[in-house]
């Protein structure tokens, strides 16, 4: 049946141009009539009215907003969320932008009262996006910044506000508060701020003190870190008894501050290369690695880069400890980096280090060698590191195609074959270029083994078969 509308691409688009040509009047009135079904929608088209029409009105507005998000108790499902979240955007740039600029001390006031409903929105949206927060994380430096705007302001006055948000706003939320008041607290508020948390502390009970050091001890490093007081990072970082995590960060500050022999005191105490997470890690020996050179200590430096290429294979540290020698130690080093390699305990970090210093002899024999090491299922791995060698080393990439085919086929992933299969065809390409064979399996005999393993296998052998050259 013919649509009597006609076809539908000889409707009409909306464009912004169309739009205006409809008058304001009409687009009003549409508005209004879309309003009394959205409330979202009633909402910022109050706000806008209010910005419009001077101060006062969007002070009455933004308050009315502000003790409805209070006082709320309604449960606001994942869907719902994007528009509470966008609601407080609104009213933040709302006060942010146009408020500020007129009045910042009634701006202030009114992003402190929007701050303090964090707690009971968060308790009652489902917030899986975090968009919701995200939200309230902007209202906070939108407050930091009203504050900072106001020329006369009390840095007493200021610090004891953000005391307080630091007890009652969102867990969540609470380290978000030292950075945004950074500017409006200034050196001496944030001295402040400091006396004030230490005092709050010192006034806790073993209970409370046990749920809250931690989130307090994290923000007096913070506040440390506005004040550029290494010493006092220092103090916070003794008074949670984290010096062995914290250790990197202490001599990280420790090293800017020029202090290179206690930066490497502190790193003794970190976790040695033999624990903690690799990233922690790599960044203790950076660190001390910086320190040493700071102290003109080039030989311990470089024994230190050695040591963790050793243990990691590093590219990083082992390009780092050849550029430090003279030009006569580099090659002798490059072998001895070869060597370190061949010996790795984890074979793929070996051969992708020898190939990227393509070191493709190295690393045919380091797979002729060690081929049963291979995992196969790294084909995100070892499927470069094959392309690489192809065109050098011809067995050694058709070495690492079939491990790539046989993983596979012995874990039966039949959704992967046309994989295996292209492994497959891979290898058998490579295998005409192949001269020495060095006791590895021909093409043929390899394909009569996996015929026998895997007579069943009816997917992978359609698929090679199917494009059989």
């Amino acid at each position: 049946m013919a649509n009597p509308l006609g076809p539908r691409d000889s409707l009409p688009e909306v464009t912004l141009q169309r739009l205006i040509g409809l008058g304001g009047k009409r687009l009003a009135r549409l508005l209004l009539d879309h309003a009394d079904r959205d409330e979202a929608l009633a909402q910022r088209l109050r706000l806008l009215v209010a910005m419009n029409t001077g101060p006062d009105c969007l002070i009455a507005v933004a308050d009315a907003r502000i003790r409805d998000l209070a006082g709320d108790r309604d449960q606001i499902n994942a869907v719902d969320s994007a528009q509470l979240a966008a609601g407080i955007d609104d009213l933040r740039r709302a006060l942010a932008v146009d408020l500020v600029a007129r009045a910042p001390r009634t701006a202030a006031d009114l992003l402190r009262g929007l701050v303090r409903t964090a707690g009971p929105v968060l308790e009652r949206v489902d917030d899986g996006s975090g968009m919701v927060a995200d939200a309230y994380v902007e209202v906070i430096a939108a407050w930091g910044r009203a504050w900072a705007a106001i020329a006369d302001r009390d840095p007493a006055t200021v610090a004891a506000l953000v005391a307080e948000a630091l007890r009652l706003v969102d867990a969540g939320l609470r380290s978000e508060l030292v950075p945004a008041f950074r500017e409006a607290l200034g050196p001496n508020g944030l001295a402040l701020l400091r006396r004030l948390m230490l005092n709050d502390l010192e006034t806790l009970s073993a209970e409370e003190a046990a749920d809250q050091r931690m989130d307090a001890y994290a923000l007096l490093q913070q506040i440390a870190d506005a004040l550029g007081d290494v010493d006092g990072f220092i103090q916070a970082v003794i008074l949670c008894g984290e010096q062995e995590i914290r250790a990197p960060a202490v001599a990280e500050r420790l090293l800017a501050a020029g202090r290179a022999v206690e930066a490497l005191a502190w790193l003794d105490k970190a976790t040695d290369l033999s624990g903690g997470e690799p990233s922690n890690r790599s960044e203790t020996v950076d660190l001390r690695i910086t320190a040493l050179q700071r102290l003109n200590r080039t030989d311990e430096a470089q024994a230190t880069r050695w040591l963790w290429f050793a243990r990691t294979l590093s590219l990083a540290h082992f390009h780092a400890f050849i550029e430090a020698l003279p030009e006569s130690g580099r090659e002798p080093a490059r072998r001895r980096g070869v060597a370190a390699a061949e010996r790795h305990d984890d074979v793929s970090t070996a051969l992708s280090f020898l190939v990227v210093l393509r070191e493709f002899e190295a690393a045919e024999g380091l797979i002729l060698k060690r081929r049963g090491e291979l995992d196969g299922r790294r084909y995100f791995a070892l499927e470069p590191l094959a392309e690489q060698l192809a065109a050098a080393r011809p067995l050694a990439a058709l070495l690492l195609y079939r491990v790539m085919a046989e993983a596979v086929l012995i874990a039966a992933q039949s959704k992967a074959y046309h994989h295996a299969a292209r492994y497959f065809r891979q290898a058998q390409r490579l295998a005409r270029a192949v001269a020495d064979w060095r006791g590895q399996e021909r093409h043929e005999t390899f394909l009569a083994r996996l015929r026998t393993a895997h007579p069943r296998k009816r997917g992978f052998w359609s698929e090679v078969s199917q494009n059989s050259s």
